[in-house]
């Protein structure tokens, strides 16, 4: 009976220690989520499977942008689906991107500002992204980091225009127009951010197409006095 009683104490001694450390080891691998979870409610983490992400070299991609991130910088993506060869395609210079967003720091945590496009019961519009969930989605093939010629002051100001309209409510524009605020397409959303924050209507060109007027991704990343930070295609 002595040796049994012993037994059970180191049982459960072994049980909690493999338990404290498989729990440990969860919040180190998750971390970055748990965090992002805690603060932002709508903070959405990739759960659709995804193969790209299962090649090292991807993630490598992706953990080496991250240490470059600061406020204000542009994130611009690239993908093989439909939708994004179509906005692409109105690029005029330069056709490799998409999409484009802006990059805030929020608690040590980069996340993406940027318009959402329609999908499934999600009616698009602003919305708030990890870094890791707007480049890593199943349909990007790359991306690039800019560094835009602004002040702190101008970044500050920036984020608190952002802000505003993320509280606000922004919708996708699925007409493109440059007249309302209500709703807004991809570029034009930091075009708009940009041009406010900065106090400057010049400051990033227009595309002009027949009688039309518009915002395009390349306007935004090939604007002079750009600085490109890093650039990857995945996989």
């Amino acid at each position: 009976m002595a040796g049994h009683s012993h037994t059970h104490p180191q049982k459960r001694t072994l049980q909690t220690t493999l338990l404290f450390t498989m729990l440990l080891l969860f919040v180190i691998v998750y971390n970055r989520n748990l965090i992002a979870k805690e603060i932002y409610p709508d903070y959405v983490t990739q759960k659709v499977s995804n193969e790209k992400l299962n090649r090292p070299v991807n993630v490598q991609y992706i953990n080496a942008a991250m240490d470059t991130l600061k406020n204000g910088y542009l994130v611009t993506i690239s993908g093989k689906d439909t939708k994004s060869e179509l906005f692409s395609s109105v690029n005029q210079k330069d056709k490799t991107y998409a999409y484009a967003g802006l990059v805030f720091i929020e608690n040590n945590y980069p996340f993406i500002y940027h318009i959402a496009l329609p999908s499934g019961n999600h009616p698009g519009g602003l919305v708030r992204d990890s870094f890791e969930t707007y480049i890593g989605s199943r349909n990007v093939s790359g991306f690039g980091i800019y560094k835009l010629p602004l002040t702190q002051s101008q970044v500050g100001s920036m984020q608190q225009i952002i802000k505003e309209l993320y509280q606000q409510g922004v919708s996708y524009d699925s007409h493109y127009r440059l007249d309302t605020d209500k709703e807004m397409y991809p570029a034009e959303f930091v075009y708009k951010a940009l041009t406010r924050a900065t106090k400057n209507d010049k400051f990033i060109a227009y595309t002009k197409a027949g009688p039309y007027t518009f915002i395009s991704v390349d306007n935004l990343f090939l604007r002079p006095k750009n600085q490109e930070i890093y650039t990857a295609v995945f996989q």
